[in-house]
């Protein structure tokens, strides 16, 4: 019997370290707490934890953002954690966003997320770790040459008049949808 307690003592203290090793990746965002988004997420569905929603949002293109309902027990798998899309007031909800660490750099850290379609996707190619970071819109071509590149210049539409100066260029403009210099500062 003693052996069977000191067993179940380990599974219970290895499973409660393995899903504080696995919440740690994610940042919970207090200003959103009890609050909902009011823009469709990218998936919605019954989560028995928090930690199985955390490993929903690792593997789905696009997450930045997961919501936890811990009385309802549902998940959200959100693109973002915009405080303009918090319009409405619900209670039990927790928003928490990847540590820097997790969040991709490039395209490349997007494909390997299992995004495999190209299009407009969200990065943060600098200092992860600076309180600086912040995200850019890129276009993605996960299609060409095993997939992954990120766009620096994209000229698809003839929109955008790219004679322009060096402050420009260095601070990027355009649209990322169409004709776009990427955004650097």
């Amino acid at each position: 019997m003693l052996v069977y307690v000191f067993f179940m003592f380990l599974f219970t203290s290895f499973c409660k370290l393995a899903t504080a090793q696995h919440s740690q990746r994610y940042l919970e965002k207090m200003e959103h707490r009890n609050k909902m988004y009011s823009t469709t997420p990218l998936t919605e569905y019954n989560s028995p934890s928090l930690s199985h929603c955390v490993a929903s949002c690792s593997s789905t293109c696009g997450c930045n953002c997961i919501g936890f309902n811990n009385h309802t027990e549902k998940c959200h798998v959100l693109k973002s954690c915009d405080s303009v899309d918090m319009t409405i007031t619900e209670a039990f909800w927790s928003y928490y966003i990847p540590t820097p660490q997790d969040l991709p750099g490039d395209c490349k850290a997007m494909y390997d997320r299992g995004c495999r379609t190209s299009g407009v996707y969200t990065i943060y190619p600098w200092e992860r770790y600076s309180p600086l970071c912040r995200s850019t819109r890129v276009f993605c071509d996960m299609e060409r040459n095993e997939g992954g590149w990120t766009a620096i210049q994209r000229r698809k539409t003839g929109s955008v008049n790219f004679t322009r100066n060096w402050n420009d260029y260095k601070v990027g403009f355009g649209n990322p949808e169409k004709d776009y210099w990427i955004e650097i500062i």
